[in-house]
């Protein structure tokens, strides 16, 4: 039934390939309902912000889950790296035309993370950010490789990591 697709309860989290099926049943509905849908959907911008979760709540977790023994840091990035492309190829399947994607900004240096790993008295979790820095720079390839397969579309990759670098005076 179409109408249970929104329902989740409190504190859930709505993985990606959820919201995306979410979005499916809402365009499937709007063509039904007029005729310029697709017109309509390659006007939206579609912003794309995942990986901190994966990272802060799966890899970092090794006593819960077993993806840190399962994956050196690089095979973990690669292999979200290649769902998010997935991810980012259904989207422009769907209508999709202007999409944003976020990389993933130094997790190592927000005050959970910092609180659970310490930081031998630097200002930020490196070993942590070197894992972020690591996603981002399988990431960005991806959109630039996106865009050149899609000619109708425009993925635009943001370096958030770089901005964040930037706004502290420090280079990468």
């Amino acid at each position: 039934m179409i109408q249970t697709f929104l329902h989740f309860k409190k504190g859930d989290r709505i993985s990606l390939e959820r919201q995306l099926n979410n979005h499916n049943e809402i365009v499937l509905r709007l063509l039904r309902l007029q005729e310029n849908t697709n017109e309509y959907l390659r006007k939206c911008l579609y912003l794309f912000n995942i990986g901190s979760n994966d990272y802060i709540n799966n890899y970092l977790r090794s006593t819960l889950y077993n993806s840190s023994h399962k994956y050196t840091s690089d095979q973990f990035a690669s292999f979200l790296v290649q769902q998010y492309s997935q991810h980012l190829k259904r989207l422009y399947t769907l209508g999709g035309r202007k999409i944003v994607v976020f990389g993933l900004a130094p997790i190592g240096c927000t005050p959970a993370v910092i609180n659970i790993f310490g930081t031998n008295g630097k200002l930020c979790v490196e070993s942590i950010n070197d894992l972020v820095k690591k996603f981002n720079d399988k990431l960005k390839p991806l959109v630039d490789g996106i865009n050149h397969d899609t000619l109708d579309a425009k993925f635009t990759f943001i370096n958030v990591t770089h901005i964040s670098s930037l706004q502290h005076g420090k280079k990468i």
